[in-house]
């Protein structure tokens, strides 16, 4: 469950139940599917378990994995423009730190609200390494990226090659993602597949049982 709770949290409020909602209804609705299936299945019990058990890994898939990766890929997209502008900045003579701000003020995304949130934290105490440690984003590699820059600021001397590097990492990882849904499309046809046609398949094959029990 530590892992269903991470996730959630790092959808944010992008989850569509937070974590609490998340366990009582799965729950509850696993419950009541299993009860309701050995009602109705008499004679074919012994798929009630094996219906059950896929409708309660769908409901995570549906409702935590596809919405997070959703949302990672289009905050890294959104990280890459981020990062591009930084290099603009840094063309015009600014260092690392000064670029950032810079770009997180002007560049409307959840990374610069993120990062201005570190930048408050700053003016309380913390070093910009230790605020930028406490982020927390939903995806670990824009955070590398974010602690890379802020790390090598003080022992490389060309920026603009630090920031092709984060660059292209993102892109990189941009391209292996897409990669990765595309051979994931047959899998996914075939869940969708097994969500509509089955309790369609039920329905049909125990339709006469159902109306008896409505009557």
């Amino acid at each position: 469950m530590t892992k269903i709770k991470n996730k959630i949290d790092r959808l944010g409020y992008h989850a569509p139940l937070n974590y609490v909602k998340f366990t009582r209804i799965r729950f509850l609705t696993t419950l009541f599917l299993f009860i309701y299936l050995l009602f109705i299945l008499t004679k074919d019990y012994f798929y009630a378990p094996i219906i059950t058990i896929l409708y309660y890994n769908l409901f995570r898939v549906v409702l935590v994995d596809w919405p997070l990766n959703i949302y990672i890929a289009r905050y890294e997209r959104e990280a890459i423009r981020f990062f591009e502008l930084v290099k603009l900045s840094l063309t015009k003579g600014n260092n690392i730190e000064n670029a950032l701000e810079l770009t997180a003020k002007y560049f409307n995304s959840e990374l610069s609200y993120a990062y201005i949130a570190a930048l408050i934290e700053v003016k309380f105490g913390k070093s910009l390494v230790e605020a930028i440690n406490d982020m927390e984003l939903p995806s670990s590699i824009v955070k590398n990226a974010l602690v890379s820059l802020t790390k090598k600021e003080l022992k490389s001397k060309n920026k603009l090659e630090v920031m092709d590097n984060v660059i292209e990492v993102l892109k990189n990882n941009a391209d292996i993602e897409m990669q990765k849904r595309i051979n994931k499309v047959p899998l996914q046809v075939l869940v969708v597949l097994l969500v509509i046609f089955v309790p369609l398949m039920l329905l049909i094959i125990y339709a006469k049982d159902i109306v008896m029990i409505f009557n």
